[in-house]
């Protein structure tokens, strides 16, 4: 799952292919069909591109029951929010079986929203990093 420029998807995808990780990307899911995430993907013929436009006046429960249908049938094992910017619902955590991680570019209670990273270069903190979390 990624919304944006998607260089967290083409680390894991690459990692994939050089067995760095043990697994193969088979879709990707966006909410911008104007995100670089999507050229990035045309690349790989084999990941199946889901585009799911999200307005903000949609209802999130049944953005996410689109996603949810969307990826009915498709066998995964594990699913990695990569610059997915959107809040993810209950209902979306309990309709897969397998683990949900999401990579944010801050540490806990510091920099929110899409420039963590040059908001922390910017405000010269004496550290910083990234969270990798279960959902």
């Amino acid at each position: 799952f990624s919304s944006g420029n998607g260089s967290n998807f083409e680390e894991i995808v690459t990692a994939t292919q050089t067995k760095i990780i043990n697994g193969t990307v088979i879709a990707l899911v966006c909410n911008t069909p104007t995100a670089f995430v999507v050229t990035r993907a045309a690349k790989y013929p084999h990941i199946q591109v889901i585009i799911q436009e999200y307005a903000r006046s949609t209802c999130r429960s049944d953005y996410y029951a689109t996603i949810i249908a969307q990826l009915d049938g498709i066998t995964i094992d594990l699913i990695v929010l990569a610059g997915w910017m959107l809040i993810v619902p209950e209902s979306f955590i309990t309709a897969f079986k397998c683990p949900i991680i999401n990579l944010h570019p801050a540490l806990p209670n510091s920099f929110i929203g899409t420039h963590c990273i040059e908001e922390a270069f910017a405000a010269n903190v004496p550290q910083s990093g990234l969270m990798v979390h279960l959902v």
